[in-house]
């Protein structure tokens, strides 16, 4: 989080929606990650933990691979869909869940690569890091205590 929260307010690269999932998810991981080291459950807890950080990785993996989808579809020039409706007019003009099924629509500015780090844009990054940490979560629910 701290280095999206550096490329939005030091390097200018705002986010798309679809970024922003991707942040809801990966504070969501560490939630549950903090939760358990706060708690400092034993075996059984600490399995609910981990299943709960890897159902929040496993959302955000999917959204950063669909980001990425979007990005790779945008440089073959396929066609891609629209974010639809400003945030603010969907949630003045609509009923709360309708208003959130549209925000969480990808539009066309989230197939733009604003930057890349050794071949790979911020989604793609973000992608390796939910799988990472899938792997992980994995590898503490299933290890012997």
């Amino acid at each position: 989080m701290l280095s999206a929260l550096y490329m939005q307010y030091f390097a200018d690269l705002e986010p798309c929606r679809l970024c922003i999932v991707q942040r809801v998810f990966v504070i969501g991981t560490g939630l549950f990650a903090l939760l358990a080291f706060l708690h400092n459950p034993k075996n059984i807890g600490k399995k609910i933990y981990s299943v709960l950080a890897l159902i929040m990785s496993g959302l955000g993996g999917f959204y950063a691979y669909t980001h990425v989808a979007l990005q790779q579809a945008a440089l073959k020039g396929e066609a891609t869909t629209s974010c639809g409706v400003p945030v603010e007019y969907a949630f003045e003009h609509f009923p709360l869940f309708e208003a959130l099924e549209m925000f969480f629509d990808p539009s066309k500015s989230c197939s733009i690569i604003d930057a890349e780090f050794l071949g790979l844009s911020i989604p793609g990054w973000t992608l390796v890091l939910f799988v990472g940490l899938s792997l992980l979560l994995l590898w503490q629910i299933v290890r012997k205590n």
